[in-house]
């Protein structure tokens, strides 16, 4: 919105961000009041709002939790499988030991079977009793030869036997500790399983959160879409009633900020509507461009600001507000995309927003002002009542798609 020219104001050359863009004027004439019903349904729709947002909030804060609960069950999962790993190892570890036992244990059982039968044997045969021997022999060497031989067979044979139980023993005792081993793995394997089913139990609980919580802001917006088309049609209502303070009647997207006093926007901010021409553009582009309808209640409610300044823009479903540029080449560029131009102007009398949306063969281009009406020329050629403006006053341009 500008101050009028009967008013003496310094021109003033601004070039915006596009967080803060809205413009700021002081405004002569009579304000028109939103009615107690559209205020009440602006409330019940900020309320939604706010509900849906701390919902969708709690709805991300899940989805992190759950992503990182994922990453931790993968890390048990991974864990698991290498303590599994680790078990089959020592489980084969096992069995090859009980082979070679059961193979020692064989082969002793079998030097053991051999040495009582060459026991027996060498005993038969070179037993010679002492009468015997002296009667018949007085040479005894040859007897004791015989003696003392089978005397050193048996001391090796038992001595193989030793060195076979001693091997039995290492065996054993490598058993018994892969046999540990084994039972601690198993033990640690199954409070890896325990701590991965907990985090599963988190996770899955964190999920049924988000499914209750999506329920709940789906409803939310239905409720929200509902009051919607009762603000829409409150606010359309007013515009063919034809209390337009001056704008001029035009097309069906137009929206006067005349209509508005003052609109709650998010947060507990608020803006006043002799300040809200880009509310009202970007509302009359919306409405344009986009399903549902979208009024400058709603885009106010949807927004923040700060001073009457938007400090933030409103998020739309599919699509978003976007600066191009500044100067009358963004606005053509808009326009050749199929778009209209939400432009800002620094002009003489204030800064102010407007919306172009067809070029005209003669040079001049038609507008929807927030100020004085729809169907207007930029350049004043049409012929009209409001002032007219020039290209170098365009600075910043805004599209939505």
């Amino acid at each position: 919105m500008f101050i009028h020219k009967s008013l003496v104001v310094k021109r003033i050359i601004l070039f915006v961000t596009a967080l803060s863009m809205l413009g700021i004027y002081t405004l002569s004439g009579t304000k028109v009041t939103a009615t107690g019903g559209l205020q009440a349904l602006q409330q019940q729709y900020q309320q939604l709002q706010n509900s849906i947002s701390q919902n969708e909030k709690v709805i991300q804060q899940n989805n992190n939790a759950i992503s990182g609960l994922s990453a931790q069950i993968q890390n048990y999962q991974n864990l698991i499988l290498q303590k599994e790993d680790l078990i089959t190892n020592e489980q084969t570890q096992i069995n090859d030991l009980n082979g070679e036992i059961q193979k020692e244990t064989i082969q002793i059982n079998s030097l053991k079977a051999q040495i009582n039968v060459n026991s027996k044997s060498n005993y038969e045969q070179t037993y010679v009793s002492p009468i015997t021997m002296f009667a018949n022999d007085p040479n005894v060497n040859s007897a004791l030869e015989s003696v003392a031989y089978f005397n050193a067979t048996m001391n090796h044979e038992k001595s193989l036997v030793t060195k076979l139980n001693d091997t039995m023993t290492s065996l054993q005792q490598n058993k018994s500790t892969a046999e540990s081993l084994d039972s601690s793995l198993v033990s640690q394997k199954q409070t890896l399983v325990q701590n991965q089913n907990t985090l599963q139990s988190e996770e899955a609980s964190f999920s049924a959160q988000n499914g209750n919580l999506k329920n709940v802001v789906s409803q939310s917006q239905s409720q929200e879409q509902q009051i919607l088309n009762e603000i829409n049609a409150l606010t359309i209502s007013e515009y063919q009633g034809g209390n337009y303070q001056g704008c001029i009647k035009g097309n069906s997207w137009y929206y006067c900020q005349q209509w508005y006093g003052r609109l709650p926007g998010k947060y507990g901010t608020s803006i006043n509507m002799t300040y809200g021409c880009l509310v009202t553009s970007i509302a009359m582009v919306a409405t344009k461009e986009l399903s549902p309808i979208y009024t400058p209640p709603m885009i106010a409610s949807m927004s923040s600001f700060s001073n009457d300044y938007m400090t933030s823009f409103p998020q739309f479903p599919n699509a978003s507000i976007n600066s191009i540029g500044s100067g009358i080449g963004a606005v053509n560029q808009a326009l050749s995309a199929g778009v209209p131009a939400i432009v800002y102007l620094a002009a003489p009398a204030g800064q102010h927003w407007i919306v172009i949306y067809r070029q005209l063969p003669n040079g001049d281009y038609l507008i929807n002002d927030p100020w004085y009406g729809s169907r207007l020329t930029f350049l004043g050629t049409g012929g009209g009542t409001h002032e007219y403006y020039s290209f170098g006053e365009i600075g910043t341009v805004l599209t939505i798609n």
